[in-house]
């Protein structure tokens, strides 16, 4: 799987259409942004390798699955499917790697 982050950054394409979900409306387009690094932040702490509750994982999924859902990442739901069923430490490093992509890139929109 290859993954989609880019050059040196580690800013990651958006595949989020700001508009369908804020109308276009920059205040709420700001608000929606920290929400969304908020609940990937979430999904962040339960990654680590020591930590990862599969359970846990499960919860934080179905709780944010909206942002997931807005985000239309492929690669990154691909991986939250694939660790749902087993523990890759791999994937658990990739997907930690594209939620930070995800982030700066949010920060930057």
């Amino acid at each position: 799987m290859n993954s989609r982050i880019f050059g040196s950054s580690s800013m990651r394409p958006l595949f989020i259409d700001f508009d369908a979900y804020t109308d276009g409306d920059d205040d709420f387009k700001k608000e929606l942004i920290v929400l969304i690094i908020d609940n990937l932040r979430e999904l962040q702490q339960v990654l680590s390798p020591k930590s990862h509750d599969i359970q846990a994982f499960h919860k934080i999924c179905h709780k944010i699955k909206p942002t997931l859902v807005m985000l239309d990442d492929s690669e990154m739901l691909e991986i939250i499917e694939q660790l749902k069923i087993i523990t890759n430490h791999t994937q658990l490093d990739l997907l930690d790697k594209i939620c930070k992509g995800i982030i700066e890139s949010l920060s930057k929109a």
